[in-house]
């Protein structure tokens, strides 16, 4: 006779629950990897990809700066980044975000228009955008969507 045994979630411990439970995880694991600290990033991928927003003056202090930040966060992360990623406000001018993936860094420049800087030896790719009406408009609109 088939019994049924509760596990510590309080799912079946059977094959069925047991490939569910199976299927979550993998399910979890293939969503959008959260954002890492901005330290660790760097030390697990020497050479990352870098975005710079550039703030407006009026925005560049207080809650305006603390929602430009929210804002920018919650759009890289709507971005479902394949790879590493992080943020940091370090600089009073700028916010920057940078991956571990050429393809999610150039997702969030072609939502912003960032425009390409010049080589660094730091960064594998750098670009930077203003981010002001337009750039904000585009953000706001892709999180609406």
């Amino acid at each position: 006779m088939y019994r049924q045994i509760k596990g510590p979630s309080g799912l079946l411990a059977s094959w069925a629950g047991l490939r569910w439970m199976r299927l979550r995880t993998f399910q979890q694991w293939m969503a959008a990897v959260p954002v890492m600290k901005w330290e660790d990033l760097l030390d697990a991928h020497p050479r990352p990809h870098l975005v710079v927003a550039w703030l407006y003056a009026t925005h560049r202090t207080g809650e305006k700066r603390v929602a430009s930040f929210d804002l920018l966060k919650r759009a890289a992360t709507a971005l479902d980044p394949g790879g590493d990623w992080a943020m940091t406000d370090a600089n009073p001018k700028e916010i920057y975000i940078a991956y571990e993936e050429a393809a999610d860094a150039a997702q969030l420049c072609t939502l912003v228009r960032a425009k390409p800087l010049g080589p660094s030896l730091q960064w594998m790719s750098q670009a930077a955008f203003r981010f002001q009406r337009e750039a904000r408009r585009s953000v706001a609109d892709a999180l609406k969507a």
